[in-house]
C-alpha cells in the first residue's frame, strides 16, 4: 500500500488543474493512472477478523484460568453503550447479550480493564476505545454488508498561495474518502485570475469507505497497535487476575 502511494514520476494518481468561469473558479480533479487494487479488501477484511478474534482468544484463557472450565457465552465484548453492557433481564440476572454476562468469568483486575475499554461516547478521545470500536464495527460490516472500498483522503498542511493573489483567493478542501474523478480540492477567486500557482501540495493518505456518513481516515497500524497492547495486558494477566491492570501505560498511540 505505501509503495502504490509514494511519490514519483510513475505515481498511480494525480490532481488535474481546470480552471472555470474565466479563473475565478480553480478544480483540482483526481485521476488514477492505475485502480486501487479491489484485492486490498480482502485484506482489510482478514486483518480486521484476526484481531477481533485475537481479542476473544485471549479473553478464552482468561476465563479457562479464572474458572478452570469453559464458560457458555463468553466473549470479549465491546459496547458503545452503558444501557447495553449493562443490560438485565426481568429476574435481575444479567441479559445474555450483555457484556457483562460475557465478562462473568474472569477475575476483578480484567474485568474492570475491560469495562474501561468500552467506547461509550464520553471516551471517544482515548485512543484504545476508539481503535477497539473500529475494528468491533469493520468486522461487523465487513461480515454482513459492506464491501470496503479504498480511496484518498486529502489535507491541506502544506499549502500556500502566492501573496499577490492570497486576498483573492479561498482554498477549499475536500477531507472525505474519495475515488477516481472527484475534486479534493479547490480554489474560488475573487476578483478572477487566470495563473494560480499554489506552493506545497495536497498531501494524500489511503483511507476506507465505511458506510454512508462514516467515511474517515483509517490509521490500520495504530489500530494493530492498540488492539496488540489490550490483548499483551489481558494475557499477562493470567494467573494473577486479582491484580488491577494498569490503564496509563500504553506502548501504542
Amino acid at each position: 500500500m505505501r509503495s502504490w502511494l509514494e511519490d514519483g514520476p510513475d505515481r498511480a494518481w494525480r490532481l488535474d488543474q481546470e480552471i472555470h468561469d474565466q479563473g475565478r473558479k480553480h478544480f483540482y480533479r483526481l485521476r488514477f493512472a492505475r485502480p486501487i487494487p479491489v484485492d486490498w479488501a480482502v485484506t482489510l477484511g482478514e486483518t480486521i477478523h484476526d484481531l477481533r478474534s485475537a481479542l476473544d482468544q485471549a479473553f478464552y484463557w482468561l476465563t479457562v484460568d479464572w474458572e478452570r472450565k469453559e464458560l457458555k457465552g463468553s466473549s470479549f465484548p465491546i459496547n458503545r453503550r452503558r444501557a447495553d453492557f449493562e443490560r438485565r433481564r426481568k429476574n435481575g440476572a444479567w441479559a445474555n447479550d450483555s457484556g457483562m454476562y460475557k465478562i462473568r468469568g474472569i477475575g476483578p483486575g480484567p474485568h474492570a480493564f475491560i469495562e474501561a475499554l468500552q467506547p461509550y461516547p464520553q471516551r471517544y478521545r482515548r485512543a484504545e476505545c476508539i481503535a477497539l470500536r473500529t475494528v468491533h464495527d469493520l468486522w461487523n460490516q465487513d461480515k454482513h454488508r459492506l464491501v470496503h472500498l479504498w480511496g484518498l483522503r486529502f489535507t491541506d498542511e502544506q499549502l500556500e498561495l502566492p501573496t499577490q493573489i492570497a486576498d483573492d483567493c479561498v482554498m477549499q478542501i475536500d477531507r472525505r474518502v474519495l475515488h477516481d474523478g472527484a475534486i479534493p480540492f479547490r480554489l474560488v477567486c475573487d476578483p478572477p485570475h487566470r495563473e494560480v500557482q499554489v506552493r506545497g501540495e495536497v498531501s494524500p493518505g489511503l483511507s476506507v469507505y465505511a458506510g454512508k456518513g462514516r467515511a474517515g481516515n483509517l490509521k490500520l497500524t495504530a489500530i494493530a497497535g492498540c488492539a496488540a497492547d489490550v490483548i499483551r495486558k489481558l494475557t499477562n494477566a493470567i494467573g494473577r487476575q486479582d491484580r488491577p491492570i494498569n490503564l496509563a501505560a500504553w506502548t501504542a498511540q
